[in-house]
């Protein structure tokens, strides 16, 4: 895991490409996988800024970053696919959850200082590891400060196996049986019983 090479994720239109791939792989329509949707406008709105504040802190916008308002697009929340490079670690792009189809690239020289960006956060959801060195890369993952933690993937889920963040990132876990503790409440009770 030498420097984090842009071009691993090559061009825009390769990113869009990959998308398009995930989205038919999950039957969505792929005239949606070139953009993303937001639920309600708000959270458009509020992708938006963090976009702006990307921009305005100095990382350079490699591709996207706008609405999509092509076609049907137009009448809802549709947002650019958006990827970033040259992004330093104080920026907010790199610190907080975006909660949107924001890809924030930031280089690394060597394993420490990838572990260093990646925990140097206040939240710590999910994290992802890509590798041909799986050995190393569960070594790495015990130690990255996240709940979730993919190796050569992205965005998988079992119920059987809970999901939540560390730090800021949440409170407790969903899914698994773990879930089911957010809805209980232990007691212990104790009866001194008389003598027979």
């Amino acid at each position: 895991m030498r420097a984090l090479l842009f071009d691993v994720f090559g061009t825009c239109v390769d990113w869009r490409t990959s998308m398009m791939r995930e989205m038919e792989r999950f039957g969505l329509p792929p005239a949606l996988a070139e953009a993303w949707r937001a639920e309600y406008q708000p959270q458009l709105e509020t992708v938006l800024r963090y976009i702006e504040s990307g921009k305005s802190e100095g990382a350079t916008l490699a591709c996207g970053g706008e609405r999509d308002q092509e076609g049907v697009k137009a009448k809802g929340n549709f947002l650019q696919p958006t990827v970033f490079t040259d992004v330093q670690s104080h920026m907010r792009i790199a610190q907080e959850e975006i909660f949107g189809p924001v890809l924030s690239v930031m280089r690394f020289d060597d394993e420490g200082q990838a572990l260093r960006l990646a925990n140097g956060t206040s939240y710590g959801l999910a994290a992802s590891i890509w590798t041909r060195d799986v050995a190393r890369a569960h070594a790495l993952a015990r130690r990255i400060q996240a709940g979730v933690v993919w190796i050569n993937c992205f965005n998988e889920f079992d119920d059987a196996a809970p999901f939540g963040g560390y730090k800021e990132s949440g409170w407790g876990r969903d899914l698994s049986a773990h879930a089911l503790e957010n809805y209980t409440q232990l007691k212990t009770v104790w009866t001194q019983l008389p003598e027979v």
